[in-house]
């Protein structure tokens, strides 16, 4: 991706970035605020309907008040005083006093005069679910109404369906003294003309209902879901639909009986939310705006000329003698600068180049020489483990007792018969010969072993040398050879190695392949990979493990050897560098024996190849032989 690629996804990020912190701002923020203000206006409405119906209630309440204290309707209780019934009782009591419902009650509760009009303007009977004998005011251990002229009660009902507001007090004398005659009610209906004035004075929309309930705690959302709304005691805004504020109102008997819901328009809501989408829609644009500019500069005023500097550099690559000059190389900025300094370099690159082709080839060489040296020194590894098993094969050899038998014959030799067949001793001698000649004769097994081994390490330094004389005249043994056999050789080189660490070193060869390389070579790298599988496992706590080397012909005629360990395994990050020169995993490890495999396999026509599951899963190393050198079976 080029350089002015990567700003531009830079900058597009960056105002995809901005353009969603806006965007989370405003939606968290803003609206949230018009919500809260919406949630605010519904509460100032619900306020100001329940001041007006107070308000009503009072009025009503003055009226009560004044009825009450009447002495005409003191002695109107007491004896029915006609006067006061031609007087106050008229046909047109409604409309003179303003209400719905009178009844004036004895000191035990029982309607002295009741009238009631409903909604419709039919007057009858006070209705079945309005009982004024309930509401008379006292005690259960003094019935009766109350002495005290403040002992009021009030309320909001539904009366025959019909909202009505009521208020009640006791009769008593204008002077107060007296005692109390009884009690007297009056209410109001609120019916739809009344509630759209108030509405109107109060320029906010309600309604009311009951409290179906009759709880006197918080709405519940179940109790909400069953009143027409949903959610909680204030509904949540949404830009279509009104928010509704609920709160509760007693009725006469001071129960929460009525709820009182007080509604907004959603006008608030919705302006604010689209002038938050504009603001949005808005600092895109200049967040777009911004960002293409950016990239025009960016681009005049760095990409390209980076992009000439680039150019140059590829044609120095491609061994074309460039400089810059021109315009770039007369700027005051950095990229003037840079090409300056650009100049400069290209002129010492062409004084150095010759140099460093020749120090290319005495590098390469001194790369070889370390190759050789490391190769040699694995094999002289298992020359110096032969030598010390031989070495300890000697040490504890039996021969002495074969000495020490001798001697104890030669002192006996005058009576042999007679010591071989009754002397204690000399009963023994036969089977302690007979177990030394055993124990001798594994000891000679052991040492042909040793010495075998060490005759195949010998016979590989002995390659290497002649490997490396070919190297040093340029020339590279190409012949045909069966697989296995270069297999079993390396695997004698470590297998004592291997033995002495307690590595068990297992093979699964298919067949015998017949491939084409240099033998010295894959005999190498097969000692190398072996040799690597054995430090690893060494390198595991447990110190001990196994190797498992196959050899597979597969049907398309690909010939394949696997190497595979149960170590610490490779981290997937490093399997790609795992063969580059000077890298290892091991604390004291060079980093030459596996980029010598992966140079001597290339320089065959051969592959090779790190696979590892992770960290505590093994290792496994695979070489394939090149498609020259594929698909034959030895004879």
């Amino acid at each position: 991706m080029a350089i002015w690629q990567k700003i531009s996804l830079v900058l597009l990020l960056l105002a995809a970035a901005l353009g969603a912190i806006v965007t989370t701002i405003q939606a968290n923020a803003m609206v949230q605020k018009f919500k809260q203000l919406q949630h605010q206006v519904a509460e100032k409405n619900l306020s100001r309907i329940q001041d007006a119906i107070v308000t009503e209630i009072q009025a009503l309440g003055n009226q009560a008040k004044d009825w009450g204290s009447w002495d005409d309707t003191y002695r109107f209780v007491d004896d029915g005083n006609d006067q006061f019934s031609k007087v106050n009782l008229t046909g047109n009591l409604y409309e003179t006093v303003n209400i719905d419902l009178l009844a004036i009650l004895d000191k035990n509760g029982e309607p002295v005069y009741s009238t009631f009009r409903d909604a419709a303007g039919k007057e009858q009977l006070l209705p079945d679910d309005f009982n004024p004998k309930v509401l008379a005011i006292g005690t259960k251990r003094r019935p009766g109404p109350s002495r005290a002229s403040a002992a009021t009660f009030s309320g909001v009902q539904f009366i025959h369906g019909t909202p009505a507001i009521i208020f009640g007090r006791p009769i008593l004398d204008s002077s107060e003294e007296r005692p109390t005659r009884g009690t007297i009610v009056m209410a109001r209906l609120l019916t739809p003309e009344r509630l759209n004035t108030i509405a109107k004075r109060n320029r906010a929309s309600f309604t009311l209902f009951p409290n179906a309930t009759g709880a006197s705690t918080n709405l519940s959302t179940e109790v909400l879901e069953t009143l027409f709304h949903k959610g909680s005691f204030i509904e949540e805004p949404q830009e279509s639909v009104p928010v509704d504020a609920y709160r509760y109102l007693t009725d006469a008997a001071g129960n929460p009986g009525v709820i009182v819901r007080a509604s907004t328009v959603p006008e608030v809501l919705r302006g604010g939310i689209s002038t938050v989408k504009q603001m949005i829609f808005n600092v895109i644009n200049v967040l777009v705006v911004a960002c293409m500019l950016s990239m025009l500069l960016v681009h005049l005023m760095v990409s390209a000329p980076l992009a000439v500097l680039a150019g140059k550099l590829k044609a120095i690559g491609e061994d074309h003698h460039e400089v810059v000059g021109g315009r770039l190389t007369a700027r005051n900025d950095e990229i003037g600068t840079l090409a300056r300094s650009f100049d400069d370099t290209l002129c010492r690159l062409a004084q150095t180049r010759t140099r460093l082709m020749s120090a290319s080839r005495e590098a390469g060489m001194a790369e070889v020489a370390r190759g050789i040296l490391h190769n040699a020194g694995n094999a002289l590894n298992s020359v110096t483990v032969s030598v010390k098993q031989i070495e300890t094969l000697s040490k504890r050899s039996r021969v002495a007792g074969l000495a020490k038998c001798v001697e104890m014959l030669r002192q006996n030799e005058h009576r042999l018969g007679e010591f071989l067949t009754t002397d204690p001793k000399g009963t023994q001698v036969l089977g302690y010969l007979e177990g030394l000649a055993n124990a001798l004769k594994e000891e000679n097994r052991e040492l042909q072993s040793e010495a075998q081994a060490l005759a195949t390490s010998t016979n590989h330094i002995v390659n290497l040398m002649q490997n490396q004389e070919s190297i040093a005249q340029k020339s590279d043994q190409v012949v045909s050879f069966p697989l296995n056999g270069i297999v079993h050789e390396a695997v004698g080189i470590v297998q004592t190695s291997f033995r002495s660490h307690r590595v068990d070193l297992k093979l699964a060869l298919e067949g015998d392949p017949v491939v084409s390389g240099d033998p010295s070579k894959l005999t190498q790298i097969l000692v190398n990979l072996l040799t690597n599988a054995k430090e690893a496992i060494k390198a595991t706590e447990r110190g001990q493990g196994s190797v498992v080397v196959t050899s597979v012909l597969h049907g398309s005629g690909a010939c394949e050897v696997r190497v595979k360990d149960d170590g610490p395994g490779i981290p997937a990050d490093l399997l790609s560098k795992i063969f580059n020169s000077g890298f290892s995993t091991k604390d004291r490890g060079s980093g030459i024996g596996l980029h010598y495999c992966a140079n001597a396999a290339a320089e065959m026509g051969w592959q090779i190849r790190a696979e590892s599951e992770g960290l505590g899963k093994g290792s496994t190393f695979c070489l394939t032989a090149g498609a020259a050198s594929q698909g034959r079976e030895a004879a």
